[in-house]
């Protein structure tokens, strides 16, 4: 039987900060421990230990629970005021992380907390509003758990999250994840087996969200009016102990396909996801930007689509057959669509964007952006054809169309010539030939291996007199499926550095906790540090990554295999 939610109190919404049932206000009682202070006996009953299911209350701090929510780095926290939540910042505008001492110090003052996730969780949280279809008042939370179940995540933990009557479902997890990738394996799991994940009715946390942006934050459970709930939706305590054991047992208890469903690669759900629609649709009015931003994020990640010609023709052909275009997208959009430059234009801001993102959590921002650029004109090398005998500026120009066409964004002149070098060597000299164009290749998709631009054997003058030269695809393996390989710390279109004396380095093989190595990144501040492994991930590419115990930017340093040297193996 379950409680009776109805003398729980609504309360106002509030939509400054957070999307989920916290936007509404929630005052915080003077004395969180007075019994009268409860909406209904059943409350009072489980505060006063009257309940016999009763885990108990305790007013100690736990250590192992606040430390659940530091285990992967958090940043820009929130706070509930009277005008709603506040994202903490520093006076420079700047992230902030979540630390050990602002939650304690909140638990202590009854000052209501919450968190943002970084690039890794160690747990996903579904978020039931007292008004949703799914809530046990209203409906039943079985399509949630069942699907959710599915993707081998069987273990849970109910709780109520305030005074509002909302539920907050929290699964925690053996290993880290990547906050992105487990987002996009339970919306896609819930979406197809018909659940709305919409605000109001069924949140994720995380969430999917744009390169640029922040993930929806929430507030940290066992707070003002918040309890742990049993399977009948019944309170019994808020001991923070309690709690850290039940995730500890949940965690150690998940299936072993969350592993296999959350660590998929993108190259592997790429064929199926170009041969079926996308787990996205319209279900209100007013969604068509939201649903281009999760178009343009899906297309890129798991359709493949790299350039900006293949997400944007990608979108035009995928957005009309979206469940609910037809019933809920407006004229405005479907005109918009018609006439195609919308796509295009969505297409260009995604991906410099997430060239800007990548920038901006690398350790040495400008390089990252030389190298992106560098990369760009590489692969426009390798898209002329053959036999093309061009002056340094026309060939200069003919890049840059491509570029343009391709990227949104075309390199300067000061940066082509910087590069003029590596240009001749991916360039081959044929001769007197006819000039002519082969038509340019399109496909849509990728590969897992690397391009790796091959030098011509001719010998190029490159003074400034050797102004003649005849270009040729350089590389048959350099098609848009290796667009995606951009990410300068991840992948270099030219060979590696050179290995140190007397290292061991590696390709294959994975690094173990503790493994020491040396970071091999020249031109950036951490380049021939020394340290060790921390913890290994998955980034937002399904691929192996290792956490340092060193810092940049008060960020742990996150770096694949290929920018490390072994020099003592464990």
């Amino acid at each position: 039987m379950l409680p009776d939610f109805r003398e729980l109190c609504k309360q106002p919404h509030n939509s400054n900060d957070l999307r989920s049932s916290e936007h509404r206000s929630d005052k915080a009682s003077s004395d969180p421990q007075s019994s009268d202070k409860f909406s209904d006996e059943r409350d009072r009953a489980a505060h006063q230990g009257h309940s016999t299911s009763c885990i108990g209350f305790e007013g100690d701090l736990n250590h192992a629970f606040f430390q659940l929510w530091l285990d992967q780095p958090s940043w820009s926290p929130i706070y509930k005021t009277d005008d709603g939540w506040l994202t903490v910042k520093s006076k420079s505008g700047k992230q902030v992380p979540l630390t050990l001492q602002a939650i304690e110090s909140a638990y202590r003052l009854i000052k209501t907390i919450g968190k943002r996730f970084g690039r890794l969780t160690n747990y996903l949280m579904v978020d039931v509003d007292i008004g949703s279809r799914y809530h046990p008042e209203n409906g039943s939370l079985r399509p949630i758990l069942a699907a959710l179940e599915k993707l081998g995540l069987t273990r849970y933990i109910l709780i109520r999250s305030s005074n509002s009557g909302g539920l907050h479902i929290y699964f925690p997890l053996a290993e880290p994840a990547s906050s992105w990738a487990i987002a996009c394996a339970a919306q896609a799991a819930l979406t197809n087996a018909g659940v709305d994940v919409t605000g109001g009715q069924c949140e994720l946390f995380p969430n999917k969200k744009a390169y640029d942006a922040e993930h929806n934050g929430h507030r940290l459970p066992l707070q003002s009016r918040s309890f742990i709930l049993d399977k009948d939706f019944a309170p019994i305590g808020n001991s923070k102990t309690a709690f850290a054991q039940m995730w500890q047992s949940a965690a150690n208890h998940q299936a072993e396909k969350l592993r296999t469903e959350v660590d998929v690669k993108p190259a592997q759900l790429g064929a199926p996801a170009i041969a079926h629609l996308p787990p996205i649709a319209w279900t209100g009015l007013g969604q068509s930007n939201s649903v281009m931003r999760q178009l343009v994020n899906y297309g890129d990640q798991y359709a493949g689509k790299k350039t900006v010609e293949d997400l944007a023709e990608w979108i035009l052909e995928v957005a009309p057959k979206l469940p609910g275009f037809e019933q809920f997208a407006s004229k405005e959009s479907k005109n918009d669509l018609r006439r195609r430059g919308w796509a295009y234009r969505w297409a260009k801001s995604h991906f410099r964007k997430k060239w800007q993102y990548i920038a901006k959590i690398s350790p040495d921002h400008n390089q990252t952006v030389a190298e992106q650029a560098k990369q760009r004109i590489v692969v426009a090398i390798g898209k002329l054809g053959e036999g093309l005998r061009l002056e340094r500026k026309k060939l200069w120009l003919m890049v840059c169309e491509i570029c343009r066409r391709l990227f949104g964004i075309a390199p300067n002149y000061n940066t082509f010539r910087k590069h003029w070098e590596l240009v001749c060597q991916l360039i081959k000299a044929t001769g007197d030939l006819t000039p002519s164009i082969k038509p340019i290749e399109r496909t849509g998709s990728f590969s897992s291996e690397l391009p790796i631009p091959q030098k011509s054997e001719a010998v190029l003058e490159l003074g400034k007199e050797a102004h003649k030269l005849a270009t040729g695809r350089c590389d048959p393996a350099l098609q848009d499926k290796d667009l995606s390989r951009l990410h300068p710390l991840l992948e270099r279109a030219i060979a590696p550095p050179p290995e140190p004396a007397k290292s061991v380095t590696f390709e294959q093989i994975e690094l173990k906790k503790g493994q020491q190595v040396i970071v091999r990144l020249p031109g950036c501040l951490t380049n021939g540090i020394k340290t060790k492994v921390r913890s290994r991930a998955k980034d937002a590419l399904g691929r192996l990554v290792y956490r340092l115990n060193c810092r940049a930017g008060g960020e742990y340093v996150i770096l694949p295999i290929e920018c490390l040297t072994v020099v003592h193996a464990t």
